[in-house]
């Protein structure tokens, strides 16, 4: 190749890790968060990277620097031609050394970290794969270049960083910035709405309680600690699931869970990419649990009972619905068409999750409402303090509920009969 291809691919490599570096700095984590959970491929990427993000900088201030070692080997033969007349020496050093400088600064740095920085996001998601693809080939080499300064901070003065972050998470200030992107963007009967709706939900998070939201434990995936790797991986396969829960024996003696990307590094067994997990009681208020999750930089936790046994997961997405309403996330997806409530006739089939008190305050019903339980199905229980046979009718307070599909000790979906007046 020649000396112009060197230098225009060495600019090109420079400036895009030098608006990625900024680029990867200014995005909302919340608004990355969100729009990974709403199935995004590159924001799935990037969310991944954030995470990472000590080696991250380190792998784009390397691929950076590689880039400019190269542009300042082949650059002189193209400004020798500039300064033919000028003989060899200190003075077209200089110049050559301005002229190069000059065009590093405006190509490299100024113009791709403005337009890096004034649109993050959508340079992110141009860009995910690329940033991916070189944060893998430059691995080894930042892996060496972090530990060795990690060595140095501890000695000089003491510092223990972090490598492993468990899942870096969004602070209030992310969460404000997404809320105030969503007011702007909306209209005013529509901003005066979302005012009383966010307030009232933020009223109730100081008394919402973990267990009336909880994935509850009869929807869990999970796999025993004993599977196998292509057991793993088959599993997230089929579920389209970022993380997959680890147990032993059962699923009450839960030990951890695996992200999806700890398969990249093609490990031999589960037990050598579990991520331990932090359990809580469902007694726990909706804000404790988001004050903790913050905190502790977590984006799951395992719920338990007042009898130590397992109710469930909370994950932060739950947490955040509470407050902003809902956010699809990969569990919602998954689920996607039990989630509904559907109109037929006078008649309602919902799915076996929904909210009782939704029920309601949307149709006007008067179905009872307890502590021990929150969804249509979860009342069904109980009351009937079994499991149901599908086809079954259940009478509850003058309202006739049909089971119209159960798989296994899950109710699917419920029929409530001349549920509409």
């Amino acid at each position: 190749m020649s000396a112009y291809t060197f230098v225009i691919v060495s600019l090109l490599l420079s400036a895009l890790f030098s608006g990625l570096e900024i680029a990867f700095l200014s995005a909302d984590r919340f608004f990355v968060e969100v729009e990974q959970k709403k199935g995004s491929f590159a924001f799935k990427i990037v969310s991944f990277l954030s995470r990472k993000q000590g080696m991250l900088l380190a792998a784009l201030l390397l691929g950076n620097n590689i880039a400019l070692v190269l542009y300042g080997i082949f650059i002189p033969d193209l400004l020798s031609p500039l300064f033919a007349g000028i003989p060899a020496g200190y003075t077209l050093l200089a110049l050559q050394s301005i002229v190069s400088t000059f065009i590093i600064l405006v190509l490299a740095e100024f113009l791709p970290k403005s337009v890096f920085q004034s649109r993050p996001h959508t340079m992110l998601q141009r860009f995910a794969v690329f940033a991916w693809l070189f944060y893998i080939l430059l691995w080894p080499f930042t892996y060496v270049l972090v530990k060795f300064s990690n060595g140095i901070l501890r000695l000089l003065f003491k510092k223990h960083h972090i490598e492993n972050e468990e899942n870096i998470l969004f602070t209030r200030h992310d969460l404000a910035h997404f809320f105030k992107e969503k007011y702007e963007n909306s209209t005013t009967a529509a901003r005066e709405e979302n005012e009383i709706e966010i307030f009232k939900n933020a009223i109730q998070m100081e008394t919402r309680r973990l267990r009336e939201f909880i994935i509850p434990r009869t929807e869990l995936i999970a796999l025993p600690i004993t599977a196998g790797i292509q057991e793993l991986k088959k599993l997230f396969e089929e579920s389209n699931l970022s993380k997959i829960l680890i147990y032993r024996g059962t699923i009450d003696n839960l030990l951890g869970y695996v992200h999806v990307y700890d398969l990249i590094n093609a490990p031999k067994d589960i037990t050598s990419i579990l991520r331990p997990i932090r359990f809580v009681p469902e007694s726990m208020t909706a804000s404790e649990v988001l004050r903790l999750m913050t905190k502790e930089n977590r984006s799951i936790l395992a719920v338990y009972d007042e009898f130590g046994a397992l109710s469930g997961i909370v994950t932060i997405e739950d947490v955040v619905e509470e407050l902003f309403g809902d956010i699809e996330d990969e569990h919602d997806t998954a689920e996607n068409d039990n989630q509904e409530i559907v109109e037929d006739g006078k008649d309602i089939v919902a799915s076996g999750r929904v909210e009782i008190n939704r029920l309601n305050e949307v149709y006007e019903m008067h179905l009872p409402e307890d502590e021990n339980y929150s969804t249509l199905s979860g009342l069904i229980f109980h009351r009937l303090e079994r499991i149901p046979n599908a086809g079954e009718l259940v009478e509850i307070e003058g309202y006739k509920l049909k089971i119209e599909h159960i798989e296994q000790t899950r109710i699917q979906k419920v029929r409530i009969l001349e549920a509409i007046k």
